[in-house]
Parts: C-alpha cells; structure tokens; sequence
C-alpha cells in the first residue's frame, strides 16, 4: 500500500490534476485577529452577489453603527443577504430590533433553537470559519476549496429549511417564550451592571425582576437555564467586553469580576473560549463576525 508521503495523485489512475489542485493549501487560510477578519470579509462581499451567514454568537447591537451602516449599504447595492440567527440571541437588548430593521431592508432573516456554528459563506464560493468555534475574536480560517465549501452551503441550507423566518416574532415565540426572553433580558442587564459597582446577588436580581428568589430559579428553569448559568454567561460577556477596551490590567478585570485571583480567570476563561485573556485581548480589535 502506497504511504501517504508516497501519493501523488498526478501520477495515480483515475485521479486528475484538477483533483490535485482542489488540494492546494492555498486555498485554505488562516487569519489572526478580528480586525483582519473583518477587513478580509468586507473586501470579498465588496463585490459579491450574495452572502449566506450562520450567527450563535454576538455581542450587542447598539456599538456597531458602522456595521449596520455597511450592511445596509451592501443591501441597497442589491447583494442578496440570508442570516440564521440563534434564538438566544434575540433576548439581547435591542437584538430584535436591530434585526428586524435588516430583516426589513432585505437581509432574510430566519431564527433557530438548533445548535449552530458561526459562519460566513460568500457568493458560496468562499467561507469563513471561526479558528475556536463561535469565538470569532480567535481569528478565522479563510476557505475556498469547493468540497468543503459545497458541504458549509449544503449545511447552511438544511438549517434554514429547518428554521423559522423572523417576522411576525409571533411565527416563532409563545407567549411564554416571549416573558422568558424578557425575563432573560432583564436579568443579563442587571447582571452586567451588576460586576460594575454593586454585589451580585439572588435576592437583588429577583427583587430587581419583581419575583421572588425561589419563583425567580423556578421561571429560570422553564427556560432551560439556572441562576449560576446566567450569572457565569453574563461574567463571561463581561469579562470579554472589558478585555476588548484594553482599560484595565487583566488582574484587574479578575478582580472585579471576583475570580480569587489572575490564575482562576484565566482558567475559567481557557474553558470558555480556548484561549486565555492575554490571547484574547491581542486578537480583539474590532466587533467579531
């Protein structure tokens, strides 16, 4: 049996050089850091005709004018957009509005519980893949070679033939759905000003939502989630946005964040995301993909 060091498969029947080229290694790259990435997709969607994305992960809408500018720049050239979102997203402040106001211009949005990957598929002929899954501050790869291509844009296609469109919200949420994404909503918020001058506790987060402690883990458990999962999710959005500023030492970030010490955050964050927040911080620079 020939080794793999031994195959050429220019010289093995039944094998071509196209079959050969379509193995280039050029034909995947890699990119570090989100400020390449960004600048890498903005220059291939420049002038395509249309871009398939898979979002599970993103942070909020509200700092991105110049993103939201881009895109609805990009719809009124006429690129065709179709964008599956999960559902978590859209208990994010200002999420559904932002959105639905791209949904509305022309990017065809469509929302799923399913568990996805963040992914960006141009004219399907070129994807981005995120180097850590749905960590896009990591960096991405850069794919072109058609198989794997071909697979991403059969995969995209099966997940928006199984999800839901965006509009009417009421196509997709019951109205128990739509207080849990309130509830869920609140809470984040509270949480996250919570690391920012004031303890985080239980008994104020549910005094804060209205409810008591025990109906507070009770409605948090109908939505499949718990007190110490929101309260290490909201940490980590935390902990990621304040890396991203590059104001404070990453010591201090622990800190403020009530990791015992430097050690213990970068742990946990290593679980997280693959990365440490050393890592993580020199790979931020703009807003992820």
């Amino acid at each position: 049996m020939m080794s793999s060091s031994e195959f050429d498969p220019g010289r093995s029947p039944g094998f071509t050089l196209e079959w050969a080229a379509a193995f280039d290694p050029k034909r995947v790259e890699r990119l570090t850091g989100v400020e390449a990435v960004n600048a890498r997709i903005e220059s291939t969607v420049e002038h395509a005709g249309e871009v398939l994305s898979t979002h599970a992960v993103r942070r909020p809408a509200g700092g991105e004018p110049a993103a939201r500018r881009r895109m609805l720049d990009n719809l009124g050239k006429g690129i065709r957009y179709r964008t599956i979102l999960h559902r978590a997203i859209l208990a994010m402040p200002g999420e559904l509005a932002y959105f639905t106001e791209l949904h509305r211009a022309g990017d065809h949005h469509r929302v799923t519980a399913q568990q996805i990957q963040t992914m960006v598929l141009v004219d399907r002929a070129t994807a981005f893949v995120p180097l850590v899954p749905n960590t896009p501050a990591a960096g991405a790869l850069v794919i072109r070679q058609p198989g794997i291509v071909a697979t991403l844009v059969n995969l995209f296609e099966y997940t928006w033939a199984a999800s839901t469109d965006l509009e009417p919200a009421e196509a997709y949420l019951s109205e128990s759905e739509r207080q849990a994404l309130d509830l869920l909503g609140r809470l984040r918020a509270f949480l996250a000003d919570g690391f920012v001058g004031r303890t985080v506790t239980l008994e104020a987060a549910a005094r804060h939502v209205g409810l008591s402690q025990r109906r507070l883990q009770q409605r948090l458990r109908e939505a499949d989630t718990s007190w110490r999962a929101e309260l290490e999710r909201v940490r980590d959005e935390v902990a990621t946005s304040l890396l991203a500023e590059r104001r404070l030492p990453v010591g201090a970030i622990a800190a403020r964040l009530g990791y015992s010490d430097a050690r213990a955050f970068r742990r946990a964050f290593v679980r997280r995301h693959g990365i440490g927040p050393h890592e993580f911080r020199e790979a931020s620079g703009s807003v992820p993909f």
